[in-house]
């Protein structure tokens, strides 16, 4: 662990818009190569261009109407708009047309995830050959089988040990780990493996110079939140909310100046993990890109318990919060270290609740569960969430 990390995502973004920008020439130039149009789509995607990119699949697949890729890509660009139905449909019938190709498969267990039908994914997933293989999906597998129905957490314990010992940044291996132990009644090291006390960081974010305070800073990022043209409903696993596919828009200063801060902020607390030997401080990687977004919650808005396997740590930012008269806290707690009642287990490492104050910004792993409660009153609450990710990696739903 050395203690230090360089941030590369501003300069990523710009080489990927570069070259979505080559690509489009590209496919001006040479529209009968079927593999521009499939490389510009995916770019697309990857910035959060998820319209332009079901567009771009759209004039492609008349051209190339049989291309795999396409379909799939196109796909992947739904279930980032949050068209979970059609994205599924679509899914279903690429699966039926090509139940021998690793990318129809991919992108099928893609959509089942995100409509949640869990059962299903298992049976299908258990007849694609290359699954097994492969280690994001053979360890989700795995822990079903373990946790749920053989009921033998120590099988999948030592898959986890077996994954650690390769790959410490496989985060969910982090997180079946605890799990697995917490089933195996083993507590002590449970908690250990959760690290929730160890590595949880709340603190108040320091107010970026030009702005008189904090109230005035936070007002300006209300504002350039609620104008960001790719803030659209997320029915998944947000609702009663709104959230931006892009939050970095051109002219935008108060974000700008968030997301440098948030920046030194994490170049802190990685600092403070010089010397740890553990599994999680371990993994930092040496270079890092934040990968940010914004939520406007409803009255009702709330998260459902999960996680963010393909971050290294996660935050969130407290723009604003509501409160009701006579109450000194604010309403919609977050909630760290919840997991899935199926699994059948109370989490050792207890359940963290974090009140969601104005200015406070709060990191984690990203293998912690968390999820948040509603505010159950009127009023907005509005965050920006980030995660620290590898540079180079990406989140888009594509194969």
């Amino acid at each position: 662990m050395t203690g230090s990390i360089q941030f590369s995502g501003e300069t990523g973004l710009n080489a990927m818009r570069q070259l979505a920008d080559l690509l489009h020439e590209g496919v001006r130039r040479f529209p009968d190569g079927p593999q521009n149009w499939r490389s510009l789509s995916k770019m697309l995607c990857r910035l959060g261009r998820a319209a332009e990119a079901i567009a771009c699949a759209d004039e492609a697949l008349r051209r190339f109407p049989g291309d795999i890729e396409l379909r799939a890509t196109r796909i992947g660009a739904a279930i980032q708009l949050g068209n979970a139905d059609t994205a599924l449909a679509d899914a279903r019938s690429l699966w039926d047309v090509a139940p021998e190709s690793p990318i129809a498969g991919q992108v099928f267990l893609q959509a089942l995830a995100t409509a949640e039908l869990w059962d299903e994914l298992e049976s299908t997933a258990r007849a694609m050959d290359w699954v097994t293989s492969d280690p994001k999906y053979s360890l989700e597998l795995l822990a079903r089988k373990s946790l749920l129905v053989e009921h033998r957490p120590d099988e999948l314990l030592a898959h986890c040990n077996t994954i650690l010992a390769r790959s410490p940044s496989h985060t969910s291996a982090v997180y079946y780990r605890a799990v697995a132990l917490a089933r195996l009644g083993r507590d002590a090291e449970a908690r250990e493996a959760m690290g929730l006390e160890r590595y949880l960081s709340v603190s108040e974010l320091p107010v970026p110079d030009g702005y008189v305070d904090g109230q005035a800073f936070r007002e300006a990022l209300t504002a350039e939140i609620r104008a960001n043209p790719t803030l659209l409903p997320d029915p998944k696993p947000l609702s009663d909310g709104l959230q931006t596919l892009q939050l970095r828009q051109p002219g935008e200063k108060a974000v700008a100046a968030l997301v440098a801060a948030i920046e030194i902020a994490v170049a802190d607390y990685v600092a403070g993990l010089a010397g740890d030997t553990g599994i999680f401080a371990k993994a930092a990687p040496e270079t890092a890109e934040i990968r940010s977004w914004a939520v406007i919650y409803g009255q009702e808005g709330r998260l459902k318990p999960h996680r963010h396997p393909s971050g290294w740590l996660s935050g969130v930012f407290y723009v604003a919060a509501p409160k009701l008269p006579g109450e000194n806290a604010y309403r919609g707690m977050l909630k760290l270290g919840m997991i899935d009642k199926v699994y059948g287990v109370e989490p050792p490492w207890g359940i963290h609740d974090v009140e969601p104050v104005p200015g406070r910004l709060v990191m984690f792993p990203s293998y912690t569960p968390h999820a948040t409660a509603p505010p159950g009153t009127a009023g907005a609450r509005i965050v920006v969430a980030f995660d620290v990710v590898a540079s180079m990696e990406t989140n888009c739903p594509l194969p």
